[in-house]
């Protein structure tokens, strides 16, 4: 990896990450925050969503539990 990088790297505590796990963290983080998965499918160059889905099926469910969280707190306020 170039030297450019590393800084990078070091500065979003990345560092000592194979290019497989830098793959999977970026993956987990769009997913945790909410990016839809047929995006970050595309990203990754799968052939379908549902490959993406199955792979990191933990941090979709993750997003859905912070959507209904966002649902439980509209309706605490219209209530």
């Amino acid at each position: 990896m170039s030297l450019i990088r590393k800084p990078l790297l070091k500065a979003a505590s990345l560092e000592g990450r194979t290019f497989h796990q830098l793959r999977h963290t970026y993956a987990s983080r769009m997913l945790a925050d909410g990016v839809p998965v047929h995006f970050v499918s595309r990203q990754l160059g799968h052939s379908s969503p549902k490959i993406t889905q199955e792979i990191y099926q933990h941090w979709v469910k993750n997003v859905d539990d912070q959507h209904a969280d966002r649902i439980d707190r509209v309706l605490e306020k219209t209530g």
